[in-house]
């Protein structure tokens, strides 16, 4: 379809990504994981998969490192379950903190930028945790040279 062509896999090479996915899957038991193969085993699966992989998606790979690249990890969980350190959601961090603040004083910008903080807090991104370190620096300078926080 529009000029994209996608790799046939071989039909032996099919069978043993269909048994290292199904090895994969986060509803197999643990013991019925990738630990049961040899490392020879993992690497002849990651070099089919990453064959069967069109060109782009090679790239991408290639541009973070083959070896760096797991196929048979597991998913991450998702957002709405991921917890920070005092084991709330970023739903219930959300509420609390804005629950604090009078509906009057703060926008939907206001509300929009404190959730992108706390989804990058709870998902430990290097861009938030720049933001919070400048903002918790910039109160403790303004706060030594005696004025008053924004």
């Amino acid at each position: 379809m529009w000029g994209l062509k996608r790799k046939r896999i071989p039909a032996p090479i099919a069978k043993e990504l269909d048994r290292g996915i199904q090895l994969c899957s986060p509803f197999t038991k643990p013991e019925e994981k990738m630990n049961d193969f040899t490392p020879e085993e993992i690497e002849k699966r990651k070099k089919a998969i990453f064959d069967a992989m069109g060109k782009r998606g090679q790239r991408q790979i290639l541009k973070k490192g083959y070896d760096k690249w797991d196929p048979f990890q597991e998913p991450k969980d998702p957002i709405d379950i991921r917890k920070d350190k005092t084991q709330r959601t970023s739903q219930e961090l959300i509420r609390e903190f804005l629950s604090r603040i009078e509906h009057e004083d703060y926008s939907n910008t206001y509300a929009q930028g404190a959730l992108e903080m706390c989804l990058g807090i709870i998902n430990d991104e290097e861009r938030i945790r720049g933001m919070f370190d400048f903002a918790c620096w910039y109160k403790t300078l303004l706060h030594q040279e005696g004025h008053d926080t924004l």
